[in-house]
């Protein structure tokens, strides 16, 4: 995530810890799958940066990345964007909210 924190060096408030939410279900993700790959065997990722708002909910995600390119890992994760549930806190463990995050979506 973007830390923009106040405070003096060291005080913990620019990190940002970024972990799953308790709620979070992966097994939907599966169904995204892109077809073509899942038939040639290829396994693979897909980057995404999403802003996280309260009740560890995810918004407005798009696609930095994906390998390997052309079987359609960036938009099988896009579509995973609404079962998305994401924590994100600050050095001193108080939960941050409107953050910037990159999401790893991984297709195996």
């Amino acid at each position: 995530g973007s830390g923009r924190g106040k405070g003096g060096a060291g005080d913990g408030d620019a990190v940002r810890i970024v972990t799953w939410a308790p709620d979070m279900d992966f097994s939907r993700d599966n169904r995204h799958y892109p077809s073509a790959a899942r038939a040639a065997g290829i396994e693979g990722v897909a980057w995404l940066k999403c802003f996280v708002q309260r009740g560890d909910r995810v918004r407005d995600c798009y696609v930095i990345g994906e390998s390997p390119a052309g079987y359609g890992f960036g938009a099988a994760a896009l579509r995973t964007e609404g079962n998305l549930r994401i924590r994100v806190h600050d050095g001193r463990g108080r939960r941050v909210y409107d953050e910037w995050i990159v999401v790893t979506s991984t297709f195996d």
